[in-house]
């Protein structure tokens, strides 16, 4: 499980540094729970703002968060902005 975990860390990673190629950003992969893990991190670098995916939606066409997205916007003191789960693709310049 460790393994997938690993793999799936980097896709998310390959496809973060092109989406982001233009702007500054730092890309973490940690292990944990999930939420905690934003937070301790959004924390120990100060951030101005997380961003963060709406997450599964057990009742699609609803406005619901995912639990992690929850977790974050209920817990932070940093502003979120959660965004629809979508494929992001960077348009050519």
């Amino acid at each position: 499980h460790e393994q997938k975990d690993t793999a799936k860390a980097l896709a998310i990673r390959q496809q973060a540094q092109q989406l982001l190629a233009d702007i500054p950003y730092r890309f973490t992969a940690e292990l944990g729970a999930p939420a905690e893990i934003i937070l301790q991190i959004a924390q120990a670098h100060s951030v101005d703002e997380i961003i963060i995916g709406k997450g599964s939606n057990p009742h699609p066409g609803q406005n619901q968060l995912g639990s992690v997205a929850h977790a974050v916007l209920e817990a932070s003191w940093q502003p979120v902005i959660a965004v629809a789960n979508r494929k992001i693709e960077r348009s050519a310049k």
